[in-house]
């Protein structure tokens, strides 16, 4: 993975419980949440709701990986 990609892919990570773990306030946390409602996330109260959200890989994707 390129560090492009890494940037793009980074927003894309949350903390335990959906969380976003940058300080609340900040640019970063502000960027953060914006990048994520432009992928279609839904972010309340700077928390993912995981359950609807969270990435669940398949069998082929844990055996050989992300396609």
């Amino acid at each position: 993975m390129d560090s492009e990609a890494v940037l793009q892919a980074i927003w894309r990570v949350v903390a335990a419980g959906g969380r976003i773990a940058l300080p609340k306030g900040t640019r970063g946390y502000h960027t953060q949440i914006s990048k994520l409602r432009a992928d279609g996330v839904t972010v309340d109260n700077g928390r993912v709701r995981l359950p609807h959200f969270q990435w669940t890989p398949d069998l082929d994707e844990m055996i050989w990986g992300p396609r």
